[in-house]
């Protein structure tokens, strides 16, 4: 339930910002199921997205894989000199189960998607998973990967730490 309410907080947040900047933002969304990505939706405008269903962790997270995915499906579409990219990665767990692309593989598709100046990436692990992740994937900043913790209370702590 927590990754849910986070997940449909942040399209909640995508949503407003669209209408409020009368800007055209893009939303994709890929969830992990067990070793496999599954795609929800794929550059939908901000302003028609919905809530999420609710979906529960089964185990195995293919971290690397769903971000590799994500970056390559937003830069294989045309973009013009004022496109900008942010991908945030939300997860219970840390990599487990990839099979395309390792941390090492990861991070030069991080690395040279940040040489272009269009890209923020933001990782969100559970408490104690930081230093793993940054040590899978050493081409990570430390400053793009936040903790949290899963509980409500978590949860709650990082919608309010999002209005600060």
């Amino acid at each position: 339930y927590e990754m849910n309410k986070s997940v449909n907080d942040t399209l909640a947040d995508l949503r407003q910002q669209a209408y409020r900047a009368g800007q055209q933002i893009d939303v994709s969304l890929y969830y992990f199921a067990g070793s496999r990505v599954h795609q929800a939706f794929l550059n939908v405008d901000a302003k028609d997205v919905q809530a999420e269903p609710v979906r529960s962790p089964d185990g195995g997270t293919p971290l690397f894989d769903v971000a590799g995915q994500a970056i390559r499906s937003a830069t294989s579409r045309p973009s013009t000199e004022n496109t900008a990219y942010v991908l945030t990665v939300m997860t219970d767990g840390c990599d487990e189960h990839s099979k395309d692309r390792n941390g090492a593989a990861l991070g030069e598709l991080i690395r040279s998607s940040l040489a272009t100046d269009k890209w923020t990436h933001a990782f969100m692990v559970p408490r104690g998973y930081k230093e793993k992740l940054l040590r899978l994937c050493p081409s990570l900043s430390d400053g793009n990967v936040a903790e949290w913790d899963v509980s409500d209370a978590g949860i709650k702590a990082y919608g309010d730490s999002r209005m600060d």
